[in-house]
């Protein structure tokens, strides 16, 4: 849940605390405070991790990561657990090595413990190593399994996604077994002691907007009757077949109570009796498999070079929003490491973000010069490339300038390299999709980058790609002179449902009138009927919203009458 705090009574009263957001901003000195001895990095066969604790209890931490991902794997078979972004992991040494890079600062009796964020360009878990928290490791655990849910299924309701956390955050090896499922004393003892099984109603209608506005007792309550009800479906032999059907008719547009009703069989007034039963009989199956079956392997490591980790946590806090702080990270490294290809990458992206192009477009290409191989980087100076400034063409008519081609081009050359580095990198491929919008671009191929993105990450995770998709859908009608912009007015109303600003789909609605009227235009002039087809364009000219794109189509109808007023003379 964005936002919200979670918290665990721990000891003596201390509340430990972990953050989940998508892209926060906060304030950080420029003056680094970071040891550079002892970092190590830890590989499995999922996973990698960097990490300045002593290497016994950072290669630990990853061994009970692994674990957890492949018991996940047996109990939610079907799922895909691969990261659609490189999946970054840093485990710190204590708090003192973790503290400048808490979102949020320790106090007031809380202890941040670990911290997800995720991004399209790249996803970061960041968790305190030494720090444990009743043997185990449930804050990471926790939003790992966030990270899953959200990927595979981006609309489960909030109770659910929290509770299957819950659920799942209890992960333990006990002896020769792996085991999950345990009792949340915390959450019993609210729910049997406080009598507090009761408004499923309201629990179905929270989401993150709402929950961030709840007073503390509200989110226990939250927190702890969705991890009982996650528990209870769970436990039932067709609990995870009515669960699926329950999201699917949420998908589907059916209201949460009616679809809640449909899918379990139960009022809700009914579902409440039966979970005032539940938790009273104190009995809570869990699920055991053998941790043999789970173990990862072979585990590496190696000791980590400065610079690599400075470049790690300063593409976090960049993401993060502390982008001087970034830049200090990258300079640093680049004093260590004057050839550090992902450092001149880093900060090409810093000056980007400062609105200097030029400067970003020289560290670009001394990060390519020095023969960067990171996915990340090729990202960034992809984007920086399609940004290219200045543009005067849309690609599909002539007049595109030379800088602006070369651009284009690099763009789609360094993703390109960028997906055979990560073959699962949905936004490469999504702005893949959109180079082909661009000069010199093909629709076909651009659509066909688009569907790969689609197929990797539910596109509601990817707001722009509908968009994308959209636009290539137009341009390649245009340029074929077919009759499909029609099918675009029915996918322009999805753009909402994804939430796409109001002012994208009205733009969008007034390029499928353009779209019209060009497709009218080409094949009135392949017919030879020359002034219905100007007709039709001058008509395109006035539908034309956008600036940029009336002007080219000014242009371009100026020079069809140039030519057959040249055409007449002679």
């Amino acid at each position: 849940m964005e936002r919200m705090r979670r918290s665990l009574s721990v000891g003596m009263g201390c509340v430990v605390l972990i953050v989940c957001t998508v892209c926060p901003s906060y304030a950080r000195d420029v003056e680094l405070a970071l040891d550079l001895d002892g970092w190590h990095r830890f590989e499995g066969p999922n996973f990698e991790l960097y990490s300045d604790a002593p290497p016994a209890v950072a290669a630990e931490v990853l061994v009970e990561l692994e674990r957890f991902r492949a018991l996940f794997a047996r109990l939610a078979p079907g799922l895909d657990l691969r990261s659609p972004a490189p999946l970054r992991m840093i485990a710190f040494n204590g708090p003192r090595s973790f503290a400048p890079y808490k979102t949020r600062r320790d106090g007031g009796g809380t202890l941040l413990l670990g911290q997800f964020h995720r991004h399209p360009d790249a996803n970061y878990l960041l968790l305190d190593g030494r720090t444990r928290i009743g043997a185990d490791y449930s804050v990471a655990l926790h939003e790992l399994t966030h990270f899953f849910v959200t990927h595979n299924v981006p609309r489960a309701p909030l109770w659910l996604n929290e509770g299957l956390a819950e659920y799942y955050g209890t992960f333990t090896v006990e002896g020769d077994q792996a085991v999950v499922g345990r009792a949340i004393e915390r959450h019993v003892d609210l729910l049997l002691l406080k009598n507090q099984v009761q408004d499923l109603d309201v629990l179905l209608e929270t989401d993150g907007r709402t929950a961030a506005g709840h007073d503390p007792r509200e989110v226990g309550q939250f927190y702890a009757l969705s991890w009982l009800l996650v528990h209870y479906l769970l436990s039932q032999p067709d609990g995870p077949d009515h669960t699926a059907d329950y999201i699917v008719r949420l998908s589907d547009g059916e209201d949460g109570e009616s679809a809640f009703e449909t899918s379990f069989g139960l009022s809700l007034r009914e579902m409440e009796q039966e979970l005032r039963l539940y938790v009273a009989r104190g009995e809570f199956p869990r699920a055991a498999l053998p941790v043999v079956d789970l173990e990862p392997g072979r585990v590496t490591v190696g000791a980590a070079r400065p610079a690599d980790v400075l470049c790690l946590l300063g593409d976090f806090v960049l993401h993060v929003g502390a982008v001087d702080y970034a830049a200090a990270h990258y300079r640093r490294a680049l004093e260590l490491d004057p050839s550090h290809a992902v450092a001149h990458g880093g900060l090409a992206t810093v000056r980007d973000l400062h609105g200097s192009w030029q400067e970003s477009e020289l560290l670009f290409r001394d990060a390519h010069r020095l023969g960067v191989a990171d996915p990340l980087t090729f990202v960034r100076y992809a984007r920086h490339s399609l940004s290219y400034p200045n543009q005067e063409s849309d690609g599909f008519a002539s007049g595109a300038s030379k800088p602006w081609l070369e651009a284009t081009s690099r763009a789609r050359n360094v993703l390109d390299r960028a997906v055979r580095a990560e073959p699962h990198y949905a936004v490469a491929y999504q702005l893949l999709a959109a180079s082909h919008l661009g000069p010199g671009g093909d629709p076909s191929d651009g659509l066909d980058a688009a569907l790969v993105a689609q197929r990797i990450q539910p596109i509601a995770l990817l707001p722009r790609l509908l968009e994308v998709r959209l636009r290539l859908e137009l341009a390649e009608d245009v340029r074929r002179g077919g009759g499909q912009t029609d099918l675009a007015v029915s996918r322009i109303a999805d753009l909402g449902a994804f939430g796409a600003p109001q002012e994208t789909v009205v733009d969008l609605e007034l390029r499928v009138d353009v779209a019209r009227w060009l497709r009218r235009s080409v094949l009135a002039l392949a017919r030879g009927e020359v002034e219905e087809g100007l007709s039709a364009l001058d008509h395109a000219v006035s539908a034309a919203a956008d600036p940029d794109q009336r002007r080219r189509l000014e242009a371009r109808l100026l020079r069809l009458r140039g030519s057959l007023a040249s055409d007449s003379g002679s």
